[in-house]
């Protein structure tokens, strides 16, 4: 506290690292471009805290240990495709695929009803996204 009264920039430690905020970039730059998809930032994915939450920490979590030189190649295309048809899925656009979906949307939908920051059911709807996103 004191070196943010006494102003002294040089004294003022960032939070994120540099490689964490590449991180985040990469991630927010994804998104980003999600959104010349037609309707994708009007879905729930994007708009409901709980959902985007989950959203940014699985793909913070595909990239975290990758050279920043291969990001591409994680978030990919096809990558942006299962996320695009997700988020079309999750605002009730797009009915699931097959079963095995519906089936894990039914429990990820139930998680996300309360307890929404309990650490054991974030973990939980974050393994149900990305099942869900490896079934589509």
């Amino acid at each position: 506290m004191k070196e943010y009264i006494s102003k002294k920039v040089s004294a003022i430690q960032p939070k994120l690292n540099p490689k964490q905020i590449q991180l985040l970039e990469n991630v927010f730059v994804f998104i980003k471009d999600l959104g010349a998809e037609p309707g994708f930032f009007k879905s729930s994915l994007i708009n409901e805290q709980t959902h985007f939450y989950i959203l940014v920490t699985y793909l913070i979590n595909k990239i975290r240990n990758v050279e920043p030189k291969n990001v591409g190649n994680f978030l990919s295309q096809s990558e942006a495709k299962k996320i695009i048809k997700a988020a079309s899925i999750f605002s009730g656009n797009t009915k699931p695929p097959d079963q095995k979906i519906k089936k894990k949307l039914v429990e990820y939908f139930e998680l996300s009803e309360k307890q929404t920051t309990d650490v054991t059911k974030r973990e939980h709807r974050e393994t149900l996204f990305a099942d869900i996103l490896n079934l589509i």
